[in-house]
């Protein structure tokens, strides 16, 4: 089968990493395929986020595009060329590992390893909530698709469930059919009342907010999983694994395909809004296209370390971001339907 070839990388790289990987034709991949990819103009020091991106999530415009780092900071970036718009904001005294938009843009949560979950204004910069209740640090946060509930989990091994406009908890998913190990990833289904998590006792759960309530336990992962997503259409789940796999799953619980990974572990897993392409990045380096229909690879790039977050919007035609473990952030203008 003919690889679409993936387009032109943009994106800012910190001091400290060098062009390891790249040569002067920019990437060249496995099956001779190219991806251009291209140093931006020095950014000033104070603008550079230095720690892994553990986090990567377009504003709802598509236009904006968030990145949070194990340096303590967040940063807004130009989605058409991955420049921060702004001097990266340290909001917390600990690594942020995840930094999410509100439906409607006018928010945004972080959640950091100082165990703090806090809520954004994004107009002002001020801060509306801080958010305390989990007893260690604080790994995933997801707004539900109404901007009412923000979701948050924890390496205490908990998921809690806030009014995003009072700042108040609500609901704890129960001890007993939760996650017996650090939770180390939460998404939120478009159909509202669904959230999916998984963690390091290698399942995936599926829980209903208006009974509090387990719904479904996805079992195959064989160890610790680092990030879950919900399709457009909320009909299917992409989870990624310290067992080298992503895996493929329906709402009733069912495995539809396992997309393996060589020896190294999947750190971070997204649709594309439309559905039709699943992004996969990975420790080796590579982020790697795969249709949502046929399950095969259309395309790859590869970064400077290990991929650590990815995020895709429609916006300018189809855009791709990814953070790696050296700070560096990526944003690819795909030739693929987005």
């Amino acid at each position: 089968m003919r690889k679409a070839s993936l387009g032109e990388i943009t994106l800012e790289v910190a001091p400290k990493s060098a062009e390891q990987g790249f040569d002067e034709r920019g990437n060249p991949l496995a099956d001779k395929r190219k991806i251009q990819a291209q140093k931006q103009g020095g950014p000033k020091k104070e603008h550079m986020q230095f720690g892994a991106i553990h986090s990567c999530c377009f504003d709802p415009s598509g236009q904006v595009l968030l990145t949070s780092s194990h340096d303590t900071s967040y940063a807004l970036r130009s989605s058409e060329t991955g420049q921060v718009l702004n001097e990266p904001i340290r909001g917390h005294s600990a690594a942020v590992h995840a930094a999410r938009f509100h439906p409607e843009g006018h928010l945004m949560a972080t959640a950091s390893a100082d165990k703090l979950l806090k809520i954004w204004n994004m107009e002002s910069g001020r801060m509306m909530h801080r958010l305390i209740a989990h007893a260690e640090a604080v790994t995933d946060t997801a707004f539900t698709p109404t901007g009412c509930l923000l979701a948050s989990t924890s390496l205490d091994h908990s998921i809690l469930v806030w009014d995003v406009e009072s700042g108040r908890e609500l609901m704890r998913m129960p001890p007993g059919f939760g996650h017996e190990l650090p939770v180390r990833c939460v998404a939120a289904s478009p159909q509202n009342h669904v959230i999916c998590t998984g963690g390091d006792d290698a399942f995936v759960r599926v829980w209903d907010l208006r009974s509090k309530q387990l719904i479904r336990k996805l079992i195959s992962h064989t160890r610790n999983i680092n990030s879950c997503a919900f399709s457009a259409d909320g009909s299917c789940i992409i989870t990624g694994s310290e067992d080298f796999s992503a895996r493929l799953w329906d709402l009733n619980g069912g495995l539809v395909h396992t997309f393996e990974s060589d020896s190294s572990s999947v750190k971070g897993t997204c649709f594309t809004p439309s559905g039709r392409h699943i992004i996969v990045g990975r420790s080796d380096r590579h982020v790697v296209v795969y249709n949502a229909g046929s399950l095969q690879e259309v395309g790859r790039w590869v970064c400077q370390s290990a991929c650590q977050s990815v995020a895709a919007t429609t916006q300018y035609g189809g855009v791709v971001a990814c953070g790696d473990s050296s700070g560096t952030t990526y944003v690819l203008r795909s030739v693929l339907a987005p």
